[in-house]
């Protein structure tokens, strides 16, 4: 399939979908650093010149490059001219509005992008050899349910099971677009029989009426969780951009299975 075919299947099946797409910061940027910088704004330029380190300027060219790429496979825009503006939590969105909503992910070795028309989204990525640090922290920013159902379980369970947790309340929070307003303590995933999870919110009204539905799945040594205003029929189609300028490559069907919040 080449650059058209793709972008013409993404249009026409975006309002059914939502599009995940996957990079790999060191494979994006190797040799192309300049490439990604041409497509930033001057600010961002600014910004990703003040890296000391060139691992984290790749993150961020590749970032903000993925960005602008999953966007434009979406819109008429070309990648260089989209703007975007942060609301009063620090979520960023296009500017103007042009009906797409996105959210981004990132660790030292892997960017994700989610994308979709006009559904509330949210998404976080967090490296498998993180869960050893995450453990310590599961006092500070687990719920009381998941504290109980977590302290009995294995060691490995244990930090399985505090990844798990780990990247669904940041995708949650993020969903939302509150950031760190919303604590993650506010939300409980719990898990039940036959690998089942519910989402039980204590919050504020208006969270509380939106039906959320999310899943998590593992790639390339991460763990990543979504969280999506829940919508029928829809489904989740996986993209990897190797580097600017080659066709991006569809992934297979991960087979991910959904979950949905309890019925407010």
């Amino acid at each position: 399939m080449d650059r058209g075919e793709l972008e013409n299947t993404l249009t026409e099946i975006l309002q059914n979908d939502i599009w995940l797409w996957l990079a790999d910061p060191a494979e994006v940027c190797s040799g192309n650093e300049r490439t990604c910088t041409a497509l930033l704004s001057p600010d961002e330029r600014s910004r990703a010149g003040a890296f000391r380190f060139e691992l984290d300027r790749q993150v961020y060219l590749t970032t903000r490059a993925l960005v602008r790429v999953s966007l434009s496979h979406c819109d008429d825009m070309a990648p260089a001219l989209w703007r975007f503006r942060s609301n009063k939590y620090g979520k960023p969105e296009t500017d103007p509005a042009c009906g797409l909503r996105f959210n981004v992910a990132h660790t030292r070795q892997l960017v994700v992008c989610l994308v979709s028309r006009g559904i509330k989204l949210g998404v976080d990525a967090e490296a498998e050899n993180r869960a050893g640090e995450i453990v310590q922290l599961a006092e500070e920013v687990f719920s009381p349910t998941e504290l109980e159902q977590w302290r009995v379980l294995q060691d490995d369970e244990k930090r399985n099971r505090a990844l798990t947790l780990w990247t669904l309340k940041e995708a949650y929070t993020k969903a939302l677009g509150k950031g760190i307003s919303f604590s993650l303590k506010r939300a409980s995933f719990v898990f039940r029989a036959g690998g089942e999870i519910r989402l039980d919110v204590n919050a504020e009204p208006g969270t509380l009426g939106i039906p959320w539905q999310f899943c998590v799945m593992d790639y390339a040594g991460h763990r990543i969780a979504v969280v999506i205003e829940r919508t029928p029929g829809l489904r989740i189609k996986r993209v990897r951009m190797r580097s600017l300028g080659e066709t991006p490559v569809f992934l297979a069907d991960g087979g991910e299975r959904w979950f949905q919040s309890a019925q407010e």
